[in-house]
């Protein structure tokens, strides 16, 4: 043995008026040290909270990168998508034109957006309409054009339509009225009301109308 041995007596501890033993013993034993760590967090609270922190800035990154990819910018304007198209939709450039594809039938257009110097303009009809303009700057204007696919789809469906040009798959005209509505209005339903002549049809045919003016007119914001 080649140094002291210090020692507390067991009298001693219980005269001492403490919470734990290592109190007990603090100051009593010459050169020893007593660290106590009442009230810090133990290895799984530490655990947990870096484990939250690495999760939470994975989500703000994964979101940025999200918003990132949905944000249209061209030369006049900027237009964040709406998140419901996250990862379902393409978009194709072609100078201030913008066309939004469907992800899953690449050869159907979800809506167009041009610019021109015409604010005022044809609306076009119940199978393809302007969903609305935005004021740009030096007097221009970007239009927001649609198919109506819920009315289009189902009534090549209610007419037996031969048109090739009508041939739709039952999952490709849900996808696309699901996309052109926000997952407001689903194709059956659509196609239910039409068959019914119920009056509830143009409600559901109309209701991408409020969805594109809510969430793509209205967000296009001028350079």
């Amino acid at each position: 043995l080649t140094g002291a041995v210090s020692s507390v007596s067991a009298e001693d501890i219980v005269r001492t008026p403490v919470n734990n033993i290592a109190e007990a013993i603090s100051g009593k034993l010459a050169g020893v040290q007593v660290l106590t760590t009442d009230g810090a967090p133990d290895a799984d609270t530490l655990k947990a909270a870096a484990t939250k922190r690495r999760d939470d800035a994975v989500a703000a990154k994964k979101e940025a990168d999200a918003k990132a990819a949905r944000t249209i910018t061209t030369a006049d304007y900027t237009l964040e998508l709406p998140s419901y198209w996250d990862g379902r939709v393409t978009v194709k450039y072609e100078g201030d034109s913008v066309v939004v594809y469907s992800k899953n039938y690449p050869k159907r257009e979800i809506c167009s957006i041009f610019v021109d110097t015409q604010g005022d303009g044809p609306m076009g009809d119940i199978g393809t309409s302007q969903m609305g303009y935005a004021s740009l700057s030096n007097g221009r204007y970007a239009h927001v054009w649609c198919d109506r696919y819920s009315f289009i789809i189902a009534y090549a469906n209610i007419t037996n339509s031969t048109n090739p040009d009508d041939y739709y798959t039952y999952d490709e005209a849900r996808e696309l009225v699901d996309l052109q509505t926000g997952g407001a209005v689903h194709y059956d339903d659509v196609l239910a009301a039409m068959k019914d002549n119920d009056a509830d049809a143009n409600d559901l045919i109309f209701a991408q109308d409020t969805f594109f003016q809510n969430n793509i007119v209205s967000q296009i914001k001028a350079k």
